[in-house]
C-alpha cells in the first residue's frame, strides 16, 4: 500500500450521502411516478453511484427497470 491512502468509515461518511441522494431523487419525481396515487404498489429502482478520490458521492443514474 502506498502512503496516500485515506481512512474511511463507509457507514458514517458515504452511506448517509447515498441515502440523501436516493431520497432526493425519489422525492423529485414522486408526482410523476405515482400520478394516480395508487395504494399498495411499489417500484423497483437501480441507483448507480460514483465515489471520487475525496470520498464525495455522486448519483450517476437511476434505472426504473433494473435487471432482476
Amino acid at each position: 500500500m502506498g502512503g496516500n491512502e485515506k481512512k474511511l468509515n463507509f457507514y458514517k461518511t458515504v452511506y448517509p450521502k447515498m441515502m440523501r441522494l436516493a431520497r432526493d431523487a425519489v422525492m423529485a419525481t414522486n408526482m410523476v411516478l405515482d400520478s394516480k396515487n395508487r395504494e399498495f404498489t411499489f417500484e423497483v429502482f437501480g441507483l448507480d453511484f460514483m465515489i471520487d478520490d475525496e470520498f464525495e458521492t455522486w448519483l450517476i443514474e437511476v434505472n426504473n427497470n433494473p435487471c432482476l
